[in-house]
Parts: C-alpha cells; structure tokens; sequence
C-alpha cells in the first residue's frame, strides 16, 4: 500500500518546498477548507447526536474540519449503532467502525498517524501560505 500523502502545511513547515521546489508547484490550487466542524446535523437521532458532541471531543484539534461532515455522520451513525446493538451488530458494520476511528485517529495504533496544523483564530489562507482555492 502507498504511503499516505503528507499535508501541504507539513511540508512547508519541514522545509521540504525549500529542497524540492516542483512539489510546491504539483500542490498549486490545492483546495484548502478552514471552516469550523459546526453542529451535529438535524436529522440525526439523539444518540447519534451523543456520538456527534462525543468524537468532536475526543478528536485531536485540527482534525475536523466542516469538510468532514459527512465522514464523521456516518462514523456517529456507527458508533450510535453499536452501543443500541453490542454484540449482536454485523461484523463488517464493526470493522466500518474500527476503520473510520482510525482514521480520525482515535485508535492507540493510528493515533500517531493522524497530522493536524493547530490555526490560531485570525488565521489567514496568506499565512498558511496558500492561496483559497
């Protein structure tokens, strides 16, 4: 499996545009989304909506983000699943779940995994370095 691609703003910060000046220009027009998760969608049931304020929580700062909405809804929708069911919940519904933890980085194993740039209120795309896309 292909390693992962490292975030822009990571690069940036190691120096690696300095040393290899094409990967800024392959990651031009990069699409960028700094908005705010926001609250848990209506149409989900209150434990869903438990799961919801829950991994906001518990996910490390500057993982979500409002593009991620959708992602982590279904992720809610799972979790709110398997505690209504427990054991008795489809195996591939639980390895679903297991999987979208990891990627939010909620697992110990994949914790470490996870990269995410602390923004500061105020932040700007100019003081990331990019441009809105």
């Amino acid at each position: 499996m292909p390693r992962p691609r490292k975030p822009t703003a990571l690069l940036e910060q190691s120096g690696s545009f300095e040393k290899h000046p094409e990967r800024r220009r392959e990651r031009e027009g990069e699409a960028v989304n700094l908005n705010p998760l926001g609250p848990a969608p209506a149409h989900l049931n209150a434990a869903q909506r438990v799961a919801w304020a829950e991994l906001e929580r518990i996910t490390p700062t500057g993982v979500l983000t409002e593009a991620d909405r959708p992602f982590l809804e279904m992720t809610c929708m799972l979790l709110a699943l398997l505690r209504d069911l427990g054991a008795t919940m489809e195996t591939s519904k639980i390895a679903r779940l297991e999987s979208c933890l990891g990627r939010l980085g909620l697992t110990p194993a994949d914790r470490s995994r996870v990269k995410a740039l602390p923004i500061a209120k105020g932040n700007t795309f100019a003081s990331l370095g990019r441009r809105p896309a």
